[in-house]
């Protein structure tokens, strides 16, 4: 993904979570309960945008999430969780159901959160190593090196699997 792509991305999750913080101050009964938490999505919102910043926004709200919004972000999260290993989205779907107060679903919505966004990071450091051995193999492939036995031999053990795999892909 291209840096402006990403940059969009990153800026479409922070109104996202813009809009989402403002529906939960509206909601709000109490506004001096968490007043901590709220300065600290406050400024994190104001300063640079990153996914990890998002990360941390998204995880700092769970605790102000109530009734219908937090119904809501948990359903979503659960959509989201399919990402995961299927033994941990059925626990998930299981514990949800079990869940019957606000407090276990924001503490089933904070674990689920921090699963989610994990797995988010692995992928986005998998697909980095695959783009560099793509390029490493393309750059040699486009060489002339792939014909080279000699090359091919020597070169072999200093990959991992899954750069002969993208050799071979290449190859082919």
């Amino acid at each position: 993904m291209k840096k402006r792509e990403e940059n969009r991305l990153i800026e479409q999750l922070f109104v996202t979570l813009d809009t989402t913080y403002q529906q939960v101050q509206e909601n709000d009964e109490d506004p001096n309960k968490h007043s901590d938490i709220k300065s600290k999505i406050e400024d994190t919102l104001q300063g640079p945008k990153s996914w990890r910043t998002a990360y941390r926004i998204e995880q700092l709200m769970v605790p102000l999430l109530k009734g219908e919004i937090l119904e809501i972000a948990l359903s979503r999260n659960i959509l989201r969780a399919r990402e995961l290993e299927q033994d941990v989205t059925r626990y998930y779907e299981d514990q949800v159901e079990a869940a019957t107060t606000d407090r276990g679903k924001q503490a089933l919505l904070e674990k689920l959160t921090q699963d989610l966004q994990w797995r988010r990071e692995i992928s986005h450091i998998r697909w980095s190593h695959i783009n560099k051995a793509w390029a490493i193999a393309t750059y040699f492939y486009n060489r002339g090196c792939y014909k080279d036995r000699y090359f091919r031999n020597s070169w072999k053990p200093n990959l991992t699997s899954w750069h002969i795999k993208m050799i071979r892909i290449l190859h082919c």
